[in-house]
């Protein structure tokens, strides 16, 4: 009985380590694929790094930043996102002084590599250059407890729902051969992970919840369109961020901290996706 246990969990251990090499193979190939043009944009990105004059830098992080949009909209049209792309791109936005979009790709960058200090520290770096900049009131309580709904991706929370799964799966299936209160309680924990997970990824596709970012000074007005009055004192400042209700004709439908509602033109803001 003992060496049936022991083949369940070397089984368990062979199916997390088959995904996590397919994970990583799939990464690398997708990789190599535009690996020339990752090389040419960090060329450039060096080049204006060491650049010696303002026009010099600019031309070669415009250079860069193009290289790397390129590969950032490839990817995305193939529905695949890359959390050190956004990272390069942000600083390329943040070397030209384009604080709002550097800011936007840091968040989106965090947002697929949580926990990541190299992204981390230059967002806070990019923040702290913002002027007449708000952003959205932490959910307190509430966001700390469910931090795996709010602070990790989708795809990163669909992968550990899988990873969960297979894990769960063996662990009661070794119940059959060997009743231990030890399994029994972890597999119940990976139960309850995997159904928590799963009305997360529900609650995210049927009513999600959007963070916008200001990449440019944004005046919040009463209702869709020039014509009608701003509801704050002055307009959001660039890089502020704010809870996006809907989409509709270029405008966005926002909510303030306070509550209030009002809409903000499409080319000002970009959604954190």
């Amino acid at each position: 009985m003992p060496n049936k246990l022991n083949l369940l969990i070397v089984l368990m251990f062979c199916f997390l380590s088959l995904r996590a090499e397919t994970v990583l193979a799939d990464k690398n190939a997708n990789d190599n694929g535009d690996h020339d043009n990752r090389d040419q944009a960090l060329i450039y990105y060096h080049q204006g790094i060491s650049a010696e004059t303002v026009g010099l830098r600019e031309e070669v992080f415009e250079k860069a930043l193009e290289t790397y949009l390129s590969i950032f909209n490839r990817m995305k049209r193939d529905g695949k996102m890359n959390g050190f792309l956004c990272y390069n791109i942000g600083n390329c936005y943040f070397n030209l002084k384009q604080i709002g979009e550097a800011i936007f790709y840091y968040k989106m960058g965090l947002k697929l590599l949580p926990g990541d200090e190299n992204i981390i520290d230059n967002l806070k770096t990019a923040l702290a250059k913002r002027e007449d900049a708000v952003d959205v009131k932490s959910g307190g309580v509430k966001e700390v407890l469910l931090f795996f709904h709010y602070k990790i991706s989708p795809a990163v929370r669909i992968n550990i729902l899988i990873g969960f799964s297979i894990a769960s799966a063996l662990l009661l299936t070794a119940l059959i051969y060997r009743k231990r209160t030890s399994i029994l309680y972890m597999a119940g924990i990976l139960c309850a992970c995997v159904c928590c997970l799963f009305i997360s990824l529900c609650v995210e596709y049927y009513l999600p919840r959007h963070i916008g970012v200001t990449v440019h000074s944004a005046k919040v007005r009463k209702d869709a369109g020039e014509g009608f009055a701003m509801i704050t004192p002055k307009p959001l400042g660039e890089g502020s961020g704010i809870r996006v209700l809907s989409f509709n004709n270029g405008w966005y439908k926002v909510k303030l901290n306070d509550g209030r509602k009002g809409f903000v033109r499409q080319n000002h803001l970009r959604l954190v996706l």
